[in-house]
């Protein structure tokens, strides 16, 4: 598992093209690292999270892992917390992520996508859901993501029966924001990056935390959302941004 990136867009790459890009505890314990310097880096301003393989976005967790565990409730708290602080970094982290989606995605697959702002796929695409088929229970951040955005009841079937689906049945859940043919995936994904990295990043980053503030049950206005908007008032972005819109002219926003 690696990070790149290429101007404003940031690239984390499942990198395990033998094994469906499968993710071991070890890589799961990466994420936030490597979701932290992202962060850091001035120059990024958008993720994308995409598996190294053409067949696999990730087939889940490396379960040869849990075979060499079987029983030992020690080691599988261990491995439920380092997906879950993974899947938290990524929801958290404070600029947008995207995942770019083909082949298969199950499982911890499944939850590292819900953990993105955005889950874009083409139609190669298929999914599952499965810790029913091996007696375990899914991880809680990926649980609530997944209720979220595609309602209780679908839930509870995607977890009670582990049942594979395909794209256009994801889509259709709302567990897709777009699907798209192969051949546009890439500039699919590359259209949206440009989009949001284009605009003022204290307003994105501001509206991401506000959103997610909202979505945990916030319901009136806090010392929290109150200060984000009187800074985005005091920020340059704000004086460039009606500038230019004065001027007749694309801003320029300097905030990283």
């Amino acid at each position: 598992m690696y990070v790149s990136r290429s101007g404003d867009v940031a690239t984390l790459v499942i990198n395990r093209p033998r094994k469906k890009n499968c993710i071991t505890d070890a890589m799961w314990g990466q994420i936030p690292e490597l979701v932290a310097a992202v962060d850091a880096d001035p120059q990024a301003k958008v993720l994308v999270i995409r598996g190294s393989t053409a067949d696999a976005f990730s087939a889940g967790a490396d379960v040869n892992e849990y075979r060499r565990h079987i029983g030992d409730p020690e080691r599988g708290d261990r491995s439920r917390e380092l997906v879950s602080g993974a899947l938290v970094a990524v929801r958290e982290m404070a600029k947008p992520a995207i995942s770019a989606i083909r082949g298969a995605c199950f499982g911890g697959g499944v939850a590292l996508a819900l953990a993105s702002d955005f889950r874009m796929a083409d139609t190669t695409a298929y999914f599952s859901v499965s810790p029913a088929r091996m007696g375990m229970v899914y991880t809680f951040p990926g649980t609530v993501e997944l209720v979220r955005l595609v309602g209780g009841s679908e839930a509870k079937r995607l977890l009670y029966t582990g049942e594979v689906f395909d794209a256009t049945e994801a889509e259709r859940i709302g567990l897709l924001d777009r699907l798209v043919e192969p051949e546009q995936l890439d500039g699919e994904v590359d259209e949206l990056s440009a989009k949001v990295a284009s605009v003022s990043q204290f307003s994105v980053r501001a509206t991401k935390r506000i959103i997610h503030l909202i979505e945990d049950g916030l319901t009136e206005e806090n010392e929290e959302t109150v200060g984000l908007a009187v800074r985005a008032l005091e920020g340059e972005d704000h004086v460039e941004g009606l500038t230019a819109f004065f001027d007749r002219r694309s801003p320029q926003f300097r905030y990283r």
